[in-house]
């Protein structure tokens, strides 16, 4: 019973930061949200300037939905670099995209595209550094769909080149694939869409997210991914860091949830 071990860990060594830490990390693998939450709250104020308690109570108040506070939290969060590090910052995009697309249900279409351009953003305080051409095909779909909405489409289609344009340099695929699809489709280029799914279908040798762009695309709507395959590097992670290989398919879903296709 691992739960009651890491208690017990816990009430040995009060003063010990690490138990609390994989404490909070088994109740978010657990889908405890608000026991994870609560245990984050109370390690802030016992270990306050610790950055791994931050880091995990960023986590906590991510997968609560309290996006706001969880960017709050990791804007004064310091993560010191590392080999591959990327957790913080993949955390902050997260948290920005999910305030963006809350933005834009309020039809505050201003400030949703605020939160797009600070999605953007790569802080040096969050441990890893830009890169060279990052994918920012979620940043762009997003903001090209504000865009349209308060009636600037020259922009818009500007972004939607992007999209195009980036994704016809890669030789890889992902569910962020879905997204230079759906912007195909918006602009009634059809054919190319047949030609990137069986060109997908040949190169591929997992095809689980393919088959679940392939449902999006019929269906016109949100679909559950329900396919057999296991999309995950490692066992446990957490509900917005599940271990995934594909680590931007949670932020697709929430898109697909959001945004009319």
């Amino acid at each position: 019973d691992a739960e009651q071990d890491l208690l017990k860990a816990k009430k040995l060594s009060p003063k010990e930061w690490r138990s609390s830490l994989a404490l909070v990390d088994y109740y978010l693998q657990k889908n405890r949200m608000q026991e994870a939450l609560d245990l984050s709250k109370e390690s802030m104020v016992n270990f306050p300037r610790n950055s791994q308690i931050q880091f995990n109570h960023a986590k906590s108040l991510l997968a609560n939905n309290l996006f706001q506070d969880c960017f709050n939290v990791l804007e004064k969060t310091v993560i010191l670099p590392y080999e591959g590090s990327r957790s913080g910052r993949i955390l902050y995009r997260q948290a920005a995209v999910m305030q963006s697309l809350q933005r834009y249900q309020n039809k505050e279409y201003n400030e949703a595209i605020s939160f797009v351009e600070k999605a953007r953003i790569w802080p040096e305080n969050l441990g890893v550094g830009k890169p060279n051409n990052p994918d920012q095909r979620i940043e762009d779909f997003l903001e090209a769909e504000y865009l349209m909405s308060t009636g600037n489409e020259d922009r818009a289609r500007e972004l939607y080149n992007n999209i195009i344009s980036f994704t016809q340099n890669r030789n890889k695929f992902s569910s962020t694939d879905l997204l230079y699809l759906l912007t195909l489709k918006k602009l009634s280029r059809n054919a190319e869409i047949i030609d990137f799914l069986t060109y997908w279908e040949g190169q591929s040798t997992d095809k689980d997210i393919l088959k679940w762009v392939k449902q999006v695309l019929n269906s016109n709507s949100y679909v559950e991914y329900s396919t057999r395959g296991n999309l995950q590097s490692q066992i446990g992670g957490t509900p917005w860091d599940p271990n995934y290989i594909d680590f931007e398919f949670e932020l697709v879903k929430e898109i697909l949830k959001h945004i009319r296709v």
